[in-house]
């Protein structure tokens, strides 16, 4: 079975907090993909992973790390992020991923990728501060009517956290201000990114231009480029030649 579709809802979760990936490494050594949800609940509610005082804060961390990386009713999606995630633990590749998993299955943060921080990128230098992501939210408002109810106090935060995603995972820099820059994104965030579209149900055809891989900073060249890479070292089938795409995942890919 595949994976769930993307999320394209508006919500308002970066209110509360940003990527949490001090929580989230913390909780994945006792994570199984087939279980996600359940564990990493026994893992910060009873076994207390986190080290949180009370109950009510244990169940406050859990419910917005579940939030973030292990859904209610996305098993398959849970199952695909974790097993990725505890297969490339590093510095690099595991705040990429969960910047991944994150755009998958929050609608703001992949309108924020590809409406505001993908434009910028492609003109670097930028220092920026909560109020430019306030002025997207705003505009946002026209135009959805969840975004309408968003206090003023909400947008704020909301913009404030969304910062601190993109300095966790290697988009930003600074403190207050922050100093936007285009960052490596390794080869395991793409390949990850591709299972999901191609087991969600995406064409492999239209796989490398999907708005997903822009909402991640990248170029079509820069998609290109990176499957090549990992057709070169077997991991996929890829190729493109006059416009044509050619891509093949392994059996039961959506799964690894």
């Amino acid at each position: 079975m595949g994976v769930e579709p993307r999320s394209d809802e508006l919500s308002s979760r970066l209110a509360s907090q940003g990527a949490m990936l001090q929580e989230l490494r913390a909780t994945l050594p006792f994570v199984t993909p087939g279980a996600a949800r359940a564990d990493a609940r026994r893992a910060v509610l009873d076994q207390n992973v986190l080290m949180r005082r009370t109950v009510g804060a244990r169940e406050k961390v859990f419910r917005k790390l579940a939030e973030r990386y292990f859904p209610n009713g996305k098993p398959r999606f849970a199952a695909l992020l974790v097993n990725a995630l505890q297969q490339r633990a590093d510095e690099v590749e595991l705040p990429a991923l969960a910047y991944v998993g994150y755009l998958w299955n929050d609608g703001l943060a992949f309108d924020l990728g590809l409406g505001w921080l993908a434009r910028r990128l492609e003109t670097l230098p930028w220092r920026v501060e909560t109020g430019d992501v306030e002025s997207h939210l705003e505009a946002l408002a026209h135009q959805n009517p969840e975004a309408r109810r968003w206090a003023d106090s909400t947008r704020e935060s909301m913009a404030q956290h969304y910062l601190g995603l993109l300095r966790d995972c290697g988009f930003a820099t600074g403190a207050r201000v922050k100093q936007l820059r285009r960052p490596f994104v390794p080869p395991s965030a793409i390949l990850m990114a591709t299972r999901m579209l191609v087991s969600s149900g995406e064409a492999t055809t239209k796989v490398p231009e999907h708005p997903l891989f822009a909402a991640m900073g990248l170029r079509i060249q820069d998609v290109l480029d990176a499957l090549g890479e990992l057709a070169s070292a077997g991991v996929i089938g890829f190729d493109s030649q006059g416009g044509v795409v050619r891509l093949t995942l392994p059996e039961g890919s959506d799964r690894s």
